[in-house]
C-alpha cells in the first residue's frame, strides 16, 4: 500500500473531500477560460468580416 496515505478513514474521507473541491474549482476555471476563448473567437470573426467582408 502507498506509504504516503494515512491509514486513518475519516483522513482520508478529509483528503478525498480536498480534492473533489480541488477539481471542481479547477473544472471551472477551465470553463470560465473556454467561455472567454470562444467570446474572444466571435469578436474575432466580426472584425474579420467588417475587415475583408
Amino acid at each position: 500500500m502507498n506509504s504516503l496515505l494515512p491509514d486513518d478513514i475519516d483522513e482520508l474521507k478529509r483528503l478525498l473531500a480536498e480534492q473533489e473541491a480541488l477539481n471542481r474549482a479547477l473544472l471551472e476555471k477551465l470553463n470560465e477560460r473556454e467561455r472567454e476563448i470562444d467570446h474572444l473567437q466571435a469578436q474575432l470573426d466580426k472584425l474579420r468580416r467588417m475587415n475583408f467582408g
